[in-house]
């Protein structure tokens, strides 16, 4: 029955109403005695995460029981523990049992499973590792059952004796084989090639820039996430304003500025390489921030807090987020989706993430099929049997 809990276990992003029954469980004789001061913890948990962290709540059989939390440990953090030899590109993971009756069920070993299994799906993850607390054995228990190996102990001062436990990536696991650099060259040389890198229309476009009530006649629109800019290239046929398209892969944004210099649009969009959670942009900057596909990366409650103060007043954001719309899919596609985006969850948790971060909801859609097929999967079908 050890694999029992997890058919049952769903993680999502913490919000806001979450937090009363958080400072619940920081309170709980058995979080406080290796968690410490409930007070502080919920100061550092009701903070917005630092870049390239992750939140999530552990719901299991539509119960919440607990919290995993997932980062990039700092160079200085690492150092002072004592831990110089670690690099931080390894993702450093800690969880909480809040619920007492959920102890021992096997949930927290699964939620582990979850986390590590889509940190190592990235191939610039080296390892992932846990710091438990020497006499926390409950916690030892966990992360060795979601397969992590003692290292060795260390003193993290002031706060005590600490277990390092590590999970590598085995050298016969699939994902290695699947993200080895040959995977990405040939995963680049599919995607570049397509008309967009998601699902989505034009009509799909038109049908969400017709929500953005009394935009600006020359309205400064930010696509965040634009690949080689599908959508980029609708949005300046479908409005007059000034577009500027951000995206992380070279590649791409080379593309989109050699296509919009063929169609003489250099002077209306810009196409540059940057990071969605560590914008330049100065703030109240944009009438319209638009991303397809792309807020997830980043953690969407990350993304929305960014979002939002890069909006000035009345401005817009519209954006596509993959969310479960059937209570059991099937399991090939949820372990999928569980490995590249762990935290996905229904359309009300999307809903409530909007809510939190202060976004008045003006409308929504679900994508139609033909949003999938006619310039995504037909377009990567034909590519593939090229390549072949």
């Amino acid at each position: 029955m050890e694999g029992q809990p997890d058919m049952n276990l769903r993680l999502r992003e913490v919000s806001k109403e979450d937090y009363p029954l958080i400072r619940q469980w920081l309170h709980a004789n058995h979080v406080r005695s290796t968690w410490g001061d409930p007070h502080a913890n919920l100061r550092l948990l009701s903070e917005p995460p630092a870049h390239g962290a992750r939140r999530a709540i552990i719901e299991a059989d539509g119960r919440k029981v607990g919290i995993v939390l997932w980062q990039h440990p700092s160079r200085d953090e690492l150092d002072a523990a004592g831990l110089s030899a670690i690099p931080a590109s390894v993702i450093d993971i800690d969880i909480m049992i809040g619920e007492p009756a959920a102890l021992g069920s096997g949930f927290g070993s699964s939620a582990i499973s979850r986390v590590t299994e889509a940190a190592l799906f990235d191939r610039r993850v080296p390892f992932v590792m846990a710091c438990a607390r020497s006499d926390n054995l409950a916690s030892q228990h966990a992360f060795a059952k979601a397969g992590f190996r003692t290292v060795r102990e260390f003193d993290d001062v002031p706060n005590g004796r600490y277990v390092l436990m590590v999970r590598e990536r085995p050298e016969s696991a699939e994902p290695t084989k699947e993200l080895s650099p040959r995977f990405w060259d040939i995963f680049f040389e599919v995607y570049a090639s397509l008309p967009r890198q998601g699902p989505g229309s034009r009509a799909c476009a038109a049908r969400a820039l017709g929500l953005c009530h009394d935009l600006p006649p020359f309205p400064v629109i930010l696509d965040l996430g634009c690949g080689v800019g599908g959508q980029t290239l609708q949005l300046a046929e479908m409005t007059r304003g000034s577009i500027l398209a951000i995206d992380s892969s070279p590649p791409s944004i080379e593309r989109l500025r050699t296509t919009v210099a063929e169609r003489g649009l250099s002077q209306r969009v810009s196409a540059f390489v940057g990071d969605m959670a560590h914008l330049e942009q100065p703030p109240e900057s944009f009438d319209l921030i638009w991303s397809e596909g792309a807020l997830y990366s980043v953690g969407l409650l990350n993304a929305l807090h960014v979002c939002y103060g890069l909006l000035r007043p009345g401005g817009y954001l519209a954006f596509t987020d993959a969310v479960w719309r059937e209570e059991h899919p099937p399991p090939e596609v949820k372990t999928i989706f569980d490995l590249d985006y762990p935290t996905m969850g229904e359309l009300e948790d999307d809903l409530a993430a909007i809510q939190d971060c202060g976004f008045e909801l003006v409308g929504h859609f679900t994508l139609p099929d033909e949003a999938w097929w006619d310039d995504f999967y037909t377009p990567m079908e034909a590519r593939i049997a090229e390549l072949r």
